[in-house]
């Protein structure tokens, strides 16, 4: 028999980033909150608590699932049988990758809406420490709210820090007033996208390689320029990585980021050398990929000094 499906608003951040209160908040709203069963997830206990004796959790069941392991889909359907719920709220655990969750839910289950709470007063040290849970939570959430924002914090570095992991989610600023601030700021690409010849300077490659990697439809049939590496890949003989070496926010997590390419001109590539080149942007499948992806047919290519600085960043 097919399930019905059941809403999931899904909670994420850190210890003490603002969970549990914003989620007291949306129960005491009676649009949200309208008597309907409710079953609260909950993966780690924080200074705030929840009040099983107040009104708004009248028609509210609450379980703390505090074990990785725990998150099981018979755990969770049986969870969810026990009361009847109609709707699900998970606070989850900053320290738990979200594939965890992903992996392991009932199907019927569907995120309809997923928020993460950053501290702004704390969020530099968890993302020098835990840069890859910080990540992991950005990329699978629709909203980032930094909270205890000070009303005088330059918040562009804010901003830098979310853009340089993900250009596609919504940033909120909320004030120690209660007010808050929607970021409306355009990211305009530091290069002429209009155009069929696209040039990428030595410093904007990453900002060029984070656009086309959220949307590399966009660059079919365009033509590249650019200078970067060319490596072997592990994955495929027919084809090569072309790419930089990327620093998204600390030392720590500078990463090799390329893209599949092909050599179209008659002249053999040295792997690991440095390369002006000029490439057609084709989708197609790839090995490299494991399924369709952006591949660069590169059609003239030059070598070229390795540039001072090998680390592309984007800011």
């Amino acid at each position: 028999m097919m399930r019905r499906e059941v809403p999931v608003y899904l909670i994420t951040g850190f210890l003490e980033a603002g969970k549990t209160r914003f989620i007291i908040d949306t129960l005491h709203d009676p649009s949200f909150n309208d008597g309907s069963p409710t079953l609260i997830i909950v993966c780690e206990q924080g200074e705030i608590e929840y009040e099983p004796d107040e009104k708004y959790m009248d028609s509210c069941h609450l379980e703390y699932l505090t074990s990785e392991a725990d998150l099981t889909a018979e755990k969770l359907t049986e969870l969810e049988d026990r009361y009847q719920a109609t709707q699900i709220l998970i606070e989850y655990n900053g320290m738990w990758l979200l594939q965890s969750l992903f992996d392991n839910k009932p199907d019927h289950w569907l995120i309809y809406q997923s928020m993460m709470f950053i501290d702004s007063t704390t969020y530099e040290a968890y993302n020098q420490m835990f840069r890859n849970l910080m990540v992991d939570k950005i990329n699978n959430t629709e909203l980032v709210i930094f909270n205890r924002v000070d009303p005088n914090r330059d918040i562009t570095l804010l901003h830098a820090m979310i853009r340089a992991v993900n250009r596609r989610r919504q940033i909120c600023y909320e004030y120690p007033d209660g007010t808050t601030q929607y970021d409306d700021t355009v990211d305009e690409l530091p290069f002429d996208f209009s155009k069929d010849d696209i040039y990428v300077d030595l410093e904007d490659y990453a900002v060029w390689y984070r656009d086309i990697a959220d949307d590399y439809s966009r660059y079919e049939g365009k033509k590249v320029h650019l200078q970067a590496m060319i490596v072997e890949n592990v994955y495929t003989r027919k084809q090569y990585t072309i790419g930089r070496q990327v620093m998204t926010c600390c030392v720590a997590d500078i990463t090799f980021r390329g893209l599949m390419c092909e050599n179209r001109t008659p002249e053999k590539l040295q792997m690991g050398c440095w390369y002006d080149v000029v490439a057609e942007v084709v989708e197609k499948y790839s090995e490299g990929y494991g399924g369709m992806g952006p591949v660069l047919e590169i059609i003239e290519a030059r070598r070229c000094e390795k540039p001072q600085n090998e680390v592309a960043t984007f800011y």
